[in-house]
């Protein structure tokens, strides 16, 4: 009996104290690639679940950037969604593709001339309850 009131206790310190609260780190594809014409982009964006409770998301911004130039963005659309975390490892995250407009509309000359070649970063930034980020290199060919 002694024994299962340490453990409880010991349970309730730790909750308490943060240690099992709720978190979630973001992962993406890396490198991700974009060919000329390519009209959307599918970030393979996972989500790695730690503690227990409930996570919001209020918002998430997306940006893809060379050193502090902006190539697009940043973007940010509004979520308010919460979910309930447990310990469930590494999942994937359900997320429409990004949408290329201004790459697909360019010319075979543009293309080759402005972004073939190049890298870039991309960078989603979650904020909610904790905020995180994820980054990814981003390659055209």
């Amino acid at each position: 009996m002694k024994r299962i009131s340490v453990i409880s206790l010991l349970l309730i310190t730790v909750l308490l104290a943060g240690c099992l609260s709720a978190s979630v780190t973001f992962l993406m594809d890396s490198p991700l690639t974009i060919e000329r014409g390519q009209e959307t982009l599918d970030l393979g964006l996972k989500a790695k679940l730690s503690g227990f409770g409930k996570f919001t998301i209020n918002t998430v911004t997306i940006s893809i950037k060379d050193g502090e130039d902006f190539l697009f963005g940043p973007e940010t659309a509004t979520l308010d969604k919460t979910v309930t975390v447990g310990p469930l490892g590494t999942v994937s995250v359900p997320m429409d593709p990004v949408s290329l407009e201004g790459v697909a509309d360019l010319s075979a000359t543009e293309y080759e001339k402005e972004l073939k070649g190049k890298e870039y970063i991309l960078e989603l930034l979650v904020e909610g309850t904790k905020n995180s980020t994820a980054k990814s290199t981003v390659q055209f060919k």
